[in-house]
């Protein structure tokens, strides 16, 4: 949301496990997050009574704003934020023009536990920076 809310104040962006568009994110809330869906709905915003609010706070939705190459990680078998979100982030921002580089890893859920995939993601994270923050 930073280079969507800030587009000329970042060279680049990281999203790593991030939620894309709230609307889609409270309708995937996994089972075991069912007894608490009433606080989520509280805490987060009723999807038709906040439905404005809701838009505004998602990136997916401002991507004309992001002038910022993005990159973002993900894992595929997230429950927590499916890996829809990555997908129509990176979506969003190719047919707008706007530079993406996607890493998603399909043994992976909410943040990456495999040391092997943490390797991966911190040298693609590392290149994608030093790619875009070097000097010229």
């Amino acid at each position: 949301m930073g280079l969507v809310k800030e587009p000329k104040l970042y060279a680049a962006g990281v999203d790593y496990v991030g939620v894309s568009n709230m609307f889609t994110f409270m309708k995937t809330i996994p089972p075991y997050w069912k007894p608490m869906l009433d606080m989520m709905f509280e805490m987060v915003g009723d999807l038709e009574a906040d439905s404005v609010m809701l838009r505004e706070v998602s990136p997916v939705f401002h991507v004309d704003k992001i002038e910022a190459p993005l990159f973002i990680a993900q894992g595929a078998n997230d429950p927590r934020v499916n890996v829809d979100e990555s997908d129509q982030m990176v979506a969003a921002m190719k047919e707008k023009g706007v530079d993406v580089e996607y890493l998603v890893k399909d043994n992976e859920g909410h943040g990456f536990r495999n040391e092997e995939n943490r390797f991966e993601f911190y040298r693609a994270m590392e290149a994608f920076l030093n790619k875009q923050l070097k000097e010229e």
